[in-house]
């Protein structure tokens, strides 16, 4: 059993995507993926805050779906971000730790699915970054709120991804933590694909299948996205996005926001690395490299 966790913001959606468009491909083999199309409709996952009785009875259909496919062998692949928490700041940042309720949570899912040497599966990102695209996640979603207000106490330097895998190691169920760099993830599809599928040869059905990542929301997009919310009476925040998205996509000309100084994204870069070189000596967690 592979639990991959996303996290947000790290291309989840793109390796999601991947998957969903080869399914029917994977269960050939032998591999069954169950990602969020699946995991938040029918399969119905629930919030994992909720207490440890009320996850167990809400999971009752997934439990049911993965006896079933069980009894097919092989490995079975869940895949949804939410179960680390929803995509805003109170659920990813808080007090200086990213995720700060996850090994509740996901000892509450262990739990309720009667795991017992379960892999979770993790990309990580520059905190710096990670922050800033959680930002402009809110406008994806209909808030459009200021960065000063949403980033008021966050500070990048203090975060570090090790201190969440250590947290989740400790969860009991957990025998193994599979780790890569969203900077790295164009590169990584033949590593991604033994870890979580157990077969490096699906690496091409990524890049065959694959649509390209979403691209977040640049700087420009998110002022002019405001300026046509006040101008247009009864237009929507989500279209408004939608058309500032189209007229400044994100790219070199369009960069996303830079509202860190300096001095804090070298300074976050230099920590993310000697935190990724920490990780790769912790036992029981694996990190793919390109």
């Amino acid at each position: 059993m592979i639990v991959h966790l996303g996290a947000h913001k790290t291309a989840s959606t793109h390796l999601q995507k991947s998957l969903l468009a080869q399914r029917d491909l994977l269960a050939e083999q032998n591999v069954w993926y169950l990602g969020p199309d699946r995991l938040r409709h029918d399969l119905r996952l629930p919030s994992l805050n909720r207490s440890e009785a009320d996850v167990h009875r809400r999971l009752a259909p997934l439990r049911e779906h993965l006896q079933v496919i069980e009894g097919r062998g092989g490995r079975i692949l869940l895949s949804d971000e939410n179960m680390l928490g929803r995509p805003e700041r109170a659920h990813c940042l808080a007090d200086g730790l990213f995720y700060p309720q996850a090994a509740p949570r996901i000892e509450r899912l262990i739990r309720a699915l009667g795991l017992t040497n379960a892999t979770l599966a993790l990309a990580i990102r520059n905190p710096a970054n990670f922050i800033v695209s959680l930002h402009g996640h809110q406008a994806l979603s209909g808030r459009l709120v200021d960065f000063g207000a949403f980033a008021d106490g966050l500070d990048p330097l203090q975060f570090r991804w090790s201190e969440l895998v250590m947290r989740l190691k400790a969860v009991p169920g957990v025998g193994q933590i599979v780790l890569w760099r969203y900077e790295d993830y164009a590169r990584l599809g033949t590593p991604i694909a033994g870890e979580l599928l157990g077969d490096e040869s699906f690496a091409d059905l990524f890049s065959q299948f694959a649509d390209r990542p979403l691209t977040g929301v640049s700087a420009a997009a998110l002022e002019h996205a405001a300026a046509l919310v006040a101008a247009t009476p009864g237009l929507e925040l989500k279209q408004a996005i939608k058309r500032a998205m189209m007229r400044f996509p994100k790219s070199r000309r369009y960069p996303a926001l830079d509202p860190f100084t300096p001095f804090v994204q070298k300074r976050s870069r230099r920590l993310y690395r000697s935190d990724w070189v920490m990780l790769q000596s912790l036992p029981g967690v694996t990190c793919l490299l390109p």
